[in-house]
């Protein structure tokens, strides 16, 4: 991940950004390169894009910071206020920042300890470092344990790391899963490869009979060999 602030690059190192209970004024934490000097490229209206490199220079975010004042500031880091106004991509999500400056330092992120919200933005943060990534790391059969399984969320990071190791990508939702794997059967042969799901009452029920029907259906539908158990 890399952050450009006013077309300067390779200076902001981590940004986070608080809302104010108001919602009128965002307080914005700046952690940038040893002296480098925030006020030299504050303009009337700031630029402030966060990229995946990973994902080809795709762009996460990129936000609008206007009517900007430095609070505080040292060396390395500098506190400003002022208005954050998103643009076109993802909505503003400190999880998903978070999540692509962790992977980026080599931090192993524990999801499973985390609030469901947390788990769909770490889905959002897997589908900007997979983008495009349509190739499975290995074409092993795949085990997948219900046990381990409590929430929709978890399925899909679970599916993910499975098929592509940390940070992999399959699908969010039904929807997802549906359009994901269009892409997926054309770069693999998925009807050479099985995926076991074990314990399976589990799944249904933390996902609901219907749900986990739809599911199997979708991964058959798709020449995927699903045995359950």
């Amino acid at each position: 991940m890399k952050i450009i602030f006013n077309g300067k690059n390779n200076v902001i190192h981590y940004i986070k950004i608080k809302r104010q209970s108001n919602k009128t004024i965002d307080h914005i934490y700046i952690y940038h390169s040893y002296n480098f000097l925030v006020e030299d490229f504050l303009v009337g209206i700031n630029t402030i894009e966060i990229i995946n490199n990973i994902s080809t220079e795709i762009s996460y975010l990129n936000m609008i910071l206007t009517k900007a004042n430095i609070l505080t500031k040292s060396k390395t880091y500098t506190k400003l206020e002022g208005f954050i106004r998103e643009e076109d991509g993802y909505l503003y999500d400190q999880d998903i920042i978070d999540t692509l400056y962790d992977w980026d330092n080599g931090k192993i992120i524990d999801w499973r300890s985390k609030s469901e919200r947390f788990k769909a933005s770490y889905i959002n943060a897997c589908s900007l470092g997979n983008y495009r990534q349509f190739k499975f790391i290995n074409s092993e059969n795949k085990m997948l344990d219900g046990n381990k399984i409590n929430s929709e969320n978890e399925l899909y990071i679970t599916l993910g790391e499975l098929f592509y190791g940390i940070g992999g990508f399959f699908g969010s939702g039904l929807d997802g899963l549906y359009d994901y794997l269009i892409d997926v059967s054309k770069n693999n042969s998925l009807n050479e490869m099985t995926l076991l799901i074990i314990n399976k009452e589990n799944l249904i029920l933390k996902l609901e009979k219907d749900y986990y029907n739809a599911f199997v259906k979708i991964l058959k539908n798709k020449k995927l060999n699903v045995i359950e158990k």
